[in-house]
């Protein structure tokens, strides 16, 4: 019982780490460009209602990734944005 205890804790705790460090991430990747800048505001906006079980539009989430992905092949630094935030 303990053990599972322990082992589930240890999860949670891997889990954890590994969501904040990602928001970490995307925060500093954040660029100057203003409508590009835009995008990943409200991008960066949706994973932390995403991540705070809230709701959230998928759709627009959607459209947003897709012109992420656009971006990506213009800059390596959108295709780590883009990679992080799926």
């Amino acid at each position: 019982m303990y053990k599972q205890k322990l082992h589930l804790l240890e999860n949670f705790k891997i889990l954890n780490s590994r969501v904040t460090n990602s928001i970490y991430y995307l925060y500093d990747m954040r660029v100057e460009d203003r409508k590009k800048q835009e995008l990943l505001d409200h991008i960066f906006f949706i994973i932390g209602q995403i991540l705070m079980d809230l709701p959230y539009d998928q759709r627009k989430l959607s459209i947003d990734m897709n012109t992420l992905k656009s971006y990506s092949k213009e800059h390596q630094i959108f295709s780590y944005f883009y990679q992080h935030s799926k």
